[in-house]
């Protein structure tokens, strides 16, 4: 996992349009949490105020697609609303 976030944090450091706005590149905070037998890994990165949004949703696709190539599946969060069985 750690690779997976380092290269993506590589990749968007070595975007033109993105690098500009980049204080700190993406990386990995390793797990998180355990819950119901899923791991919550917890990545980051800083850049300039007003500018992480251009850099977060280029995250969330480099993920995505890190874990769509390398066969890592997602597993879903169950809600329970209250007075749900």
């Amino acid at each position: 996992m750690r690779k997976l976030f380092k290269q993506i944090g590589n990749d968007i450091a070595a975007n033109p349009i993105l690098k500009p706005d980049l204080i700190e590149p993406f990386k990995s905070q390793g797990i998180a949490a355990v819950e119901d037998g899923t791991l919550l890994i917890r990545g980051k990165f800083k850049a300039k105020a007003g500018r992480q949004f251009g850099i977060r949703k280029a995250v969330l696709e480099g993920v995505q697609n890190a874990f769509n190539e390398n066969g890592i599946r997602l597993v879903p969060r169950t809600v329970n609303s209250p007075g749900q069985v």
